[in-house]
């Protein structure tokens, strides 16, 4: 995304839709009872406005990765924690390091989703969740908009 695109999107965020799926996502979280010290992986922070695990989540240890530099400015302007450089297929970070993923809307933005998904299945720690969201369908063999991930990484 552009410059451009990014500051429309910092400006309706307090009146997008998305402010209802960030309701949705803290209610699946609790469901999943993860503990306020699980570390939080959100991939594709854009803006940060929706971004479920942002600190603000109450969750102590959040980081995110976004392939843009400008994306990274503008949650590092609204302290969303750690933000770095990287892609969904080739994530900078190490094995089994996280207990809850996020990947909303970001999947169908990536050019192999298959090399996306294994990344994700790397990065996370065995038997804990991967949140992924689409509103494209456009990701290999998948027919459905949302889906909760429980992947076994044994």
């Amino acid at each position: 995304m552009d410059l451009a695109a990014y500051a429309a999107d910092a400006a309706v965020e307090a009146t997008h839709w998305v402010r209802w799926s960030s309701a949705l996502f803290s209610d699946i979280i609790k469901g999943l009872g993860p503990s306020q010290d699980s570390f939080v992986l959100d991939v594709g922070t854009g803006t940060g406005y929706q971004s479920p695990p942002a600190p603000r989540s109450g969750f102590s240890r959040v980081a995110g990765i976004d392939r843009s530099p400008e994306a990274i400015r503008f949650c590092a302007e609204k302290r969303l924690g750690e933000v770095r450089m990287g892609d969904a297929c080739g994530l900078p970070l190490p094995e089994r390091a996280f207990d809850l993923i996020f990947a909303t809307d970001v999947i169908e933005h990536v050019d192999d989703d298959r090399s996306a998904l294994r990344g994700l299945r790397r990065v996370l720690k065995p038997g804990r969740h991967l949140l992924l969201t689409s509103l494209h369908f456009r990701f290999s063999g998948c027919n459905a908009a949302s889906a909760m991930i429980s992947v076994d990484t044994g």
